[in-house]
């Protein structure tokens, strides 16, 4: 950066010393009338601060105002970049190159690990919840049919009530009642056959039921709206202290994960349009991405700890 400072610094003072050679022609006037431009400079240099500030201004003889146009294209792009001595010296910064600035990102990333992880949970729920339902779905389609129809789970209602038709006929010994009798024998027989497949059906009714009582998808939703938001703003954040700090990013093995998790938010977040309309191949590559996120979340921690107490003894309050 200092290099490119010293660059455009270069750049700015040839510009002015090309605006002072051509300026007859650049402001517009022939060589011949230059006794009718009127030449005002002001130059004004403080080293010290890194701060050059030069002005030319000519006035033709209709008496319009004209300035090079090489010299404010230097002049303008000088200003849009800090001086050399703030490269230099972080302390211009303030608070922002302190404990308390240099803390945030180390201390709100391991909050956000443990957002990922409660995050992970709630979507591996919402994804069981979607299961359980078609899983139902299927069993229920198993579910075999007695006399008055298909049978429904739960099949103890219907069960209990065959037993007590069958009790009362028992009494009445009539031709009809014995041929009732062979019916409910026979549909209580099925229904017997069928406990196994009615119990998981129950089990995965009432285990639904719970799974909807949590509202796991707005859950969800929420927490993963905190992790882009607040994950994407920390990292950039990670990376100005250091900048602002040490003059310098430095390119290792934490700054590359930090950019891989930073990636891996976008990517899976920009599958949430499709995973809405019912897309299951990016319900799974939403999935797969966080997964992948999550495990280098995990990979990054220990080197994140490390470069945290380096700062921690680096830098001193607030």
């Amino acid at each position: 950066m200092r290099f490119v400072f010293r660059l455009l610094t270069s750049l700015q003072l040839i510009s002015f010393i090309v605006s002072l050679n051509y300026r007859p022609r650049i402001c517009g006037i022939k060589p011949s009338n230059e006794k009718q431009l009127k030449l005002s400079s002001t130059a004004e240099n403080e080293i010290g601060k890194g701060l050059i500030k030069q002005t030319i201004v000519g006035e033709d003889a209709n008496g319009v105002l004209s300035t090079s146009p090489l010299f404010v294209l230097g002049t303008l792009t000088l200003l849009l970049l800090p001086s050399e001595s703030a490269f230099a010296d972080a302390s211009s910064f303030g608070i922002l190159a302190g404990r308390t600035a240099s803390m945030v990102h180390p201390i709100t990333n391991l909050g956000l690990f443990a957002t990922s992880l409660y995050t992970a949970y709630l979507g591996f729920q919402w994804r069981r919840l979607r299961d359980i339902g078609e899983e139902l779905k299927v069993l229920t389609s198993q579910l075999p049919s007695i006399s008055s129809g298909k049978l429904k789970s739960p099949t103890s209602t219907i069960l209990s009530s065959l037993l007590l038709e069958l009790e009362s006929l028992k009494v009445d010994k009539s031709p009809e009642s014995l041929s009732k009798i062979e019916i409910i024998t026979n549909d209580i027989s099925i229904i017997n056959q069928a406990k196994e497949l009615d119990s998981k059906i129950t089990e995965l009714t009432s285990t639904r039921k719970d799974l909807l009582s949590l509202n796991l998808r707005d859950k969800h939703y929420s927490t993963g709206s905190v992790l882009l938001g607040l994950g994407v703003g920390t990292s950039f954040l990670g990376a100005f202290n250091t900048f602002i700090r040490e003059g310098e990013i430095f390119p290792d093995s934490h700054l590359f994960a930090g950019m891989g998790i930073t990636a891996l938010w976008a990517m899976a977040a920009s599958l949430v349009p499709a995973m809405q309309k019912g897309n299951e191949t990016a319900r799974t590559a939403h999935i797969v991405l966080n997964v992948l996120n999550l495990l280098l979340f995990a990979w990054q921690i220990p080197t994140g700890l490390d470069i945290m107490f380096q700062t921690w003894g680096a830098t001193s309050w607030p």
